[in-house]
């Protein structure tokens, strides 16, 4: 058994069977031991699959998702601005052509990201509401929707066509990098509207006075706490986390591989013209066998799960609500056809709770990777600080952050960084956000920063689109929307 090398023949005279520990055979190639029927050789080929197939498929993320770009801009302490324009064309619906399928070629197009399509099933449970929150009239709803860049007049035909007597209007809330305000708008364009769909802010609550359902175009909604309109039981909220699940989860194992596979390390010596010379000692552990942590099995969490799985990783999953049964573990909400954990059964354990308590016995599994997908509220600020990091150091947990910055702690997760306790970090939110030149956090570590870019995509809005249809039909049919946000009323 040898790799790298072939010996000279002289000295396999008695040699009957070669494991050439690679997967290719080219240096044996007239190899005078290689050419005698009566010596068996066999390569390495499947033992060699799933680290190469994840150097594959990290490069391909890496690519996609500009994460070199972003490493480059990290090292400047640079926070990139958005243009209002997704950059991303994240994998699903693209095609890739193996060319040898063989073992690796095999596990490169193992279909991580394809299930039967299936966009949604009928909601289990009816949040309370007011009976006016929903209605059957096929007129009177207006419909006004904010945009980063013009919609297509094929959007606005069929959303009027599929909806008789609904009044669309839109506006554009962006000007190259500048945000324009809602409220910055001509007053009329606000009289009477019913349907609000808005990324990015939370208009105030004076303009919304008609207005009774509302799709916030993002996964989560801090920025509406507090927000009058919010806090009011007669207005429905949903938000878009099944139509951002695709590239984000892309985002988080993009990351990861691209950490473990030392990619950026390679970029950097790629632009000083440098070849590594190889040790002998591997540096890669990859994904199989290890285990991961979703914090958060919504959309984004069962999407994360599902690609990981695929990668040979163990799944646990964390929940604010106890999932004891098949149907309470079922994804009832917007799907993207092919993708996430619909019956949520990749896991092979479950944990709950809403307390420090519970979340310390999840991070105490032995995680090698803790992805945190949770929305903030108000009480769940700084939820990873200084105890939960030393919790991690015992397996020296890579930590991924698509959320928002403010649930970790940035003084702790610098100094877990700097002390080694965690073997790496990604973020792409942080606290405070946009992080400003000259931060620490920009210097930390073994840590990668994205300017809050995981979720775009040329297919985001698409699905936006798509999920914003659904519910407008289901609205005026008298059913509960999907992705309704539960919140908890009082008094």
């Amino acid at each position: 058994m040898i790799p790298l090398v072939a010996p000279p023949a002289n000295l396999l005279k008695s040699v009957r069977f070669v494991l050439a520990a690679s997967s290719g055979l080219d240096r044996w190639i007239g190899h005078p031991t290689y050419n005698d029927p009566n010596v068996l050789f066999a390569n390495a080929r499947g033992g060699t699959a799933p680290e190469i197939a994840e150097w594959v498929m990290g490069t391909w993320l890496a690519h996609g998702h500009h994460l070199y770009e972003y490493h480059d801009l990290q090292k400047k302490g640079e926070w990139e601005t958005w243009s209002g324009t997704p950059r991303v064309q994240d994998s699903h619906g693209q095609r890739i052509g193996v060319l040898g399928y063989g073992a690796i070629g095999r596990q490169v197009g193992l279909d991580i990201w394809s299930t039967p399509a299936r966009f949604f099933t009928p909601p289990r449970h009816r949040i309370m509401a007011s009976t006016n929150n929903t209605r059957s009239d096929k007129s009177g709803d207006i419909l006004l929707a904010f945009f980063t860049f013009p919609p297509p007049e094929e959007w606005i035909h069929r959303m009027k066509a599929n909806h008789p007597g609904l009044e669309v209007r839109w506006t554009l809330l962006m000007e190259g990098t500048r945000l324009i305000l809602p409220e910055d708008n001509p007053p009329e364009l606000w009289d009477g509207v019913t349907i609000l769909m808005i990324p990015l802010v939370a208009p105030p609550a004076n303009l919304l006075k008609s207005v009774r359902f509302v799709l916030a175009a993002s996964s989560g909604l801090d920025r509406w706490i507090g927000h009058p309109t919010y806090n009011d039981p007669n207005v429905l909220f949903a938000n878009a986390r099944g139509g951002t699940a695709p590239e984000i989860a892309e985002w988080v194992m993009g990351t990861w591989l691209a950490h473990g596979h030392h990619l950026y390390e390679y970029h950097d010596l790629q632009k000083k013209g440098e070849w590594e010379t190889w040790s002998g000692t591997p540096r890669v552990q990859d994904s199989h066998g290890q285990r991961i942590g979703v914090l958060g099995y919504g959309a984004i969490g069962r999407q994360v799960g599902r690609i990981a799985n695929a990668l040979g990783m163990e799944v646990y999953a964390y929940t604010r609500s106890e999932r004891p049964t098949p149907e309470s573990r079922r994804d009832n909400d917007y799907i993207v056809p092919g993708m996430g954990d619909p019956e949520g059964t990749i896991p092979s354990r479950w944990f709950h709770g809403e307390s420090k308590e519970s979340l310390r016995e999840f991070l105490s599994q032995d995680l090698d990777m803790l992805a945190i997908s949770i929305p903030l509220s108000e009480t769940n600020g700084n939820l990873i600080s200084h105890e939960e990091f030393e919790i991690l150091a015992r397996k020296k947990t890579f930590v991924s952050n698509i959320s928002r910055g403010q649930l970790i702690n940035t003084q702790a997760l610098i100094s877990a960084l700097e002390k080694g306790q965690i073997r790496g970090a990604a973020l792409d939110v942080t606290d405070p956000e946009p992080l400003p030149h000259g931060h620490p956090l920009w210097e930390a570590p073994n840590l990668f920063i994205s300017p809050h870019v995981s979720w775009q995509s040329d297919k985001f809005f698409d699905r936006v689109w798509e999920l914003l249809d659904i519910n407008i039909g289901r609205l005026r049919e008298g059913k509960e929307p999907l992705n309704l946000v539960k919140r908890n009323f009082t008094g």
